[in-house]
């Protein structure tokens, strides 16, 4: 058995361009993979704290 990999995620900016971020919050959540922290930065950061929220 291996143990899931620990990982933060950082998401950038670039207005609606931001909401791709979704995807991939959603593809790594898919793969069993939920990073330990998830930080962003403009756009990256409504989409970390809507993610943090639930």
């Amino acid at each position: 058995m291996t143990a899931s990999p620990q990982f933060s995620l950082v998401l950038g900016g670039g207005g609606l361009k931001g909401l791709t971020h979704i995807g991939a919050l959603r593809a790594l959540e898919e793969r069993g993979l939920v990073p330990e922290a998830v930080i962003g930065c403009s756009m990256g950061s409504l989409v970390a704290a809507a993610w943090a929220i639930g």
